[in-house]
């Protein structure tokens, strides 16, 4: 069964926020899965370890869902303009509002206390 959107964003906010992990960048660069187990990006950290290869690193979230679809499958194809968004939050550093991104599409936030409008990487 696809995540949902909901899964997704909810992910994403343990992941960062109640966690408290640090994204997995070096400069312009991103990486699903950075240089310690806690160094995952927006997407890598909901991909699970048995779907996890090493040469999707430098591929885009598109690349993602047309070169694996095992992980088209386990996101929801959907999905793919919703995650999209996430990883833009994620390498832009909030340039656009995470809440922003989940309010566009329909993410229950309201469990999500740790979540403000400004929201930023510390």
């Amino acid at each position: 069964m696809p995540m949902t959107k909901q899964q997704i964003a909810e992910g994403i906010y343990d992941w960062f926020f109640v966690k408290d992990n640090p994204r997995s960048a070096k400069g312009i660069r991103c990486f699903y899965r950075g240089e310690t187990e806690n160094h995952r990006c927006a997407v890598g950290c909901l991909i699970p370890d048995e779907l996890y290869v090493r040469a999707m690193e430098n591929v885009s979230v598109d690349g993602l869902f047309h070169d694996y679809p095992e992980i088209a499958e386990h996101f929801g194809k959907d999905n793919l303009d919703f995650l999209t968004g996430c990883q833009h939050w994620h390498d832009e550093y909030s340039k656009g509002s995470l809440v922003g991104i989940f309010q566009d599409h329909g993410i229950d936030i309201s469990k999500m206390p740790l979540l403000t409008s400004d929201a930023q990487w510390s």
